[in-house]
């Protein structure tokens, strides 16, 4: 199952990143392709943080490339596709947009037990 984010399901920090993508992700570990679960677990091999790999997962699997940081924190976003279409994301809109990926932070908090 695929997740495209609408302004009805989305937090209302990631509502004007969704002006400009058209963001699909998986929502459940059952909808990741091989190549995902493949990019997430080497990710995960790397000993990063949860939080870096599910911004990591976020920007390959939603094909955006960070182009530059602004002064003041934020991120000018570019789809790798559409090379028109540009955004600047706060650290809450990819907070919020990571969010979507908690499904990924399971295998973590059940290996830890």
């Amino acid at each position: 199952m695929i997740l495209v984010f609408s302004p009805i399901q989305l937090l209302p920090y990631f509502r004007s990143m969704e002006a400009f993508f058209n963001l699909s992700l998986p929502t459940d570990w059952q909808s990741l392709s091989d190549s995902q679960l493949l990019y997430f677990f080497m990710q995960l091999s790397h000993d990063l943080p949860m939080e870096e790999i599910l911004t990591l997962c976020l920007f390959k699997w939603a094909d955006l490339r960070g182009l530059c940081k602004t002064h003041d924190g934020s991120c000018l976003v570019k789809q790798r596709h559409t090379p028109k279409q540009e955004a600047t994301l706060t650290i809450r809109q990819v907070q919020a947009a990571t969010a979507s990926l908690d499904f990924l932070r399971q295998l973590i908090s059940k290996s830890a037990l």
